[in-house]
């Protein structure tokens, strides 16, 4: 019997590789280069603490007022409706910008300033090694 941990290609993965792509997608998405950007890349389910993330982002809002929150992923329409509703509840809906699902999260994770895994059934996903490949810094959480 062999354990096999989950494994990320670190050349693939490399930020040195991404050149600028980072910058491209905030451009795309309209977040200025020097505002904090937060960013979560996962399916969208209540489990996957999007909404938890969102309401973080509220609590920040006056500290950090130019700070920003990116969802990488998509999910069944009522769940993704229901996170963007949090947003509006929150009052920070003009500062999450949901992009969707995209086959390669890289340039995604060359854009973060910081990467976010709050999970609540989750042990370890392998987004966390891609976006430490990357030299982000990484909160993870599990609450579960």
């Amino acid at each position: 019997v062999h354990t096999l941990h989950n494994a990320t290609d670190t050349e693939r993965f490399d930020p040195d590789r991404s050149a600028g792509s980072g910058a491209a997608v905030r451009e795309r998405y309209g977040i200025p280069a020097d505002a904090p950007l937060l960013g979560i890349v996962a399916r969208i389910n209540p489990w996957k603490g999007q909404r938890e993330t969102i309401a973080a982002l509220g609590m920040l809002s006056a500290r950090h007022p130019q700070m920003r929150l990116m969802v990488v992923g998509a999910g069944p329409a009522d769940e993704e409706e229901a996170v963007r509703r949090a947003a509006s509840e929150a009052g920070v809906a003009e500062r999450v910008v949901f992009a969707g699902r995209h086959p390669d999260v890289r340039p995604f994770l060359d854009a973060f300033d910081l990467f976010v895994h709050p999970s609540f059934e989750e042990p370890f996903g392998l987004a966390i090694t891609e976006a430490m490949a990357m030299r982000k810094p990484v909160i993870a959480c599990d609450s579960g």
